[in-house]
């Protein structure tokens, strides 16, 4: 019969040293068991799952987002000055920390909040996964959460980013289904840092950058596109000046391709 207690024994020394379990207990060396490491076996044990407290559990039972104070007429009329992303100042910042624990889930605003760029991926992730069934009231915040997009852009942390350019697409995907186009003061939020950035220097998120412009283009509207990426071309920022030229030109031929279209219609309908 096995002697379980020595050998849990043998294990728990062999964990403590850091070293392989060398010799066998007489029941292995008998029957010819080969020895395993310490770490071959503690490989094979799962981590128990963690214990939700009762404060956990009641925080995700609550809505993730509380929109029934938001008021998003009253922020763009309040605000004191543009969110401009070169020259954010303190108060902006805080006020943007205050909506975050108003509106969202203290589970969601603490992981948006953290200083943890792994938590912050957590908190994406939390709206990734709920996006189609909260795209209505994080309509009601979009630009709450445009802001903190921003603040993500400008710390430029890779993993964070990478992450923050994955969940763009599909909400601007969600948006789009839902007949939702964004407003000028959201636009003005977001679209000058976007296009700013079309010129970051690692190639593959310049790329997917590139992209969620012209995502954005088809989506927001051409014309009102137009003016953030001609204020690209005075960027500080070469790679962004080249970007911005080539999504101009881009605008352009489509502008004259749509105003040839027009003119046709227009032949065919009052001329003939």
């Amino acid at each position: 019969m096995l002697d379980w207690s020595k050998m849990q024994r043998n294990l728990v020394m062999s964990r403590c040293s850091g070293s392989k379990v060398g010799k066998s207990n007489g029941y292995a060396s008998k029957h010819g068991i080969r020895s395993v490491s310490s770490r071959a076996v503690s490989s094979k044990v799962s981590k128990p799952e963690p214990i939700m407290s009762v404060q956990d559990i009641n925080i995700q039972s609550q809505a993730l987002l509380n929109v029934m104070d938001s008021n998003k007429d009253e922020r763009e009329r309040i605000a004191v000055r543009r969110f401009k992303f070169e020259e954010l100042h303190l108060e902006q910042i805080q006020d943007l920390e205050n909506d975050l624990m108003k509106f969202f889930r203290e589970d969601l605003h603490r992981r948006l909040l953290s200083t943890d760029f792994k938590k912050q991926v957590d908190g994406i992730e939390m709206l990734q996964r709920a996006l189609p069934t909260i795209a209505k009231d994080l309509i009601e915040v979009i630009d709450v959460l445009l802001k903190w997009f921003v603040l993500r852009f400008c710390e430029s942390n890779t993993s964070c980013l990478l992450k923050v350019l994955e969940f763009l697409p599909e909400l601007c995907e969600t948006l789009r289904n839902k007949n939702y186009t964004l407003n000028e003061s959201e636009a003005s939020i977001f679209l000058p840092c976007l296009v700013e950035k079309t010129g970051h220097n690692i190639e593959k998120l310049r790329e997917i950058i590139q992209e969620l412009m012209k995502q954005i283009i088809h989506s927001y509207s051409a014309a009102k596109t137009l003016p953030y990426i001609l204020e690209g071309l005075r960027s500080r920022n070469n790679r962004a000046r080249i970007e911005c030229a080539d999504l101009g030109y881009i605008l352009i031929i489509f502008a004259a391709v749509l105003t040839a279209i027009l003119a046709a219609i227009w032949q065919l309908f009052f001329y003939n």
